[in-house]
């Protein structure tokens, strides 16, 4: 008797559930040894040919890796360690990138540049992360918020729309680099390019994500 199976992917972009259904109904009258070879092998292959089919599809819709120059930039930043659960929903990342505006419309600064969050170590639950904006002026610092200065070489993507996926597009980009045996010399970090606001649409919001090298 010819066995059918329907195999459906499930889950999300990040874990993918596999789940195996019998169209069968006769399976407790076949004969286990005649067929069990048979089908753990047949579930096997197709297993083999969803993952593939799985990774082709996700590499294909990965963003282009470039490379290119982030000029010389002074900046104000705040660096702290938090959870990473705050970072990923970006609840710390906003109030600071606040703070930092404020004091530079209160300072008579210029903004210079897109907003940055840079990850540093990673400690557990926890990391450092810097989040910073390009600042032209005399700078001087204020409590948490320090001047520093960015510039260099970098390999990047950028993103259209959702920030679901930045966290994966980051580790692709870093496994990239990995693979490819690509010197890095600093910590990774996002340009929010486009942020959200009361008026942007998530369609618009634009980041690019980048590895100083």
């Amino acid at each position: 008797m010819d066995i059918e199976w329907e195999i459906n992917p499930v889950g999300t972009k990040s874990l993918c559930v596999v789940q195996i259904q019998s169209n069968t109904s006769f399976l407790g009258r076949l004969r286990k040894n005649a067929i069990s070879k048979n089908i753990s092998e047949e579930i096997e292959n197709s297993f083999i040919v969803l993952a593939d089919s799985m990774k082709a599809a996700y590499l294909a819709g990965m963003p282009k890796i470039r490379e290119g120059f982030y000029g010389f930039k002074n900046v104000l930043s705040i660096t702290k360690t938090v959870s990473k659960k705050r970072i990923a929903s970006r609840e710390f990342v906003w109030p600071a990138i606040d703070e930092i505006k404020n004091y530079i419309d209160s300072m008579g600064f210029e903004q210079v540049g897109a907003p940055f969050t840079i990850f540093h170590n990673s400690y557990g639950e926890n990391q450092t992360v810097e989040v910073g904006i390009p600042t032209k002026g005399e700078l001087i610092g204020k409590g948490e918020i320090v001047p520093t200065l960015m510039m260099g070489e970098i390999i990047f993507i950028e993103v259209n729309g959702s920030y679901n996926q930045l966290d994966d597009i980051r580790y692709y980009l870093e496994n990239h680099i990995f693979s490819n045996n690509i010197k890095v010399c600093c910590d990774p970090f996002e340009e929010y390019i486009v942020m959200p606001s009361d008026y942007t649409r998530t369609a618009d919001l634009r980041t690019r994500i980048c590895i100083p090298k």
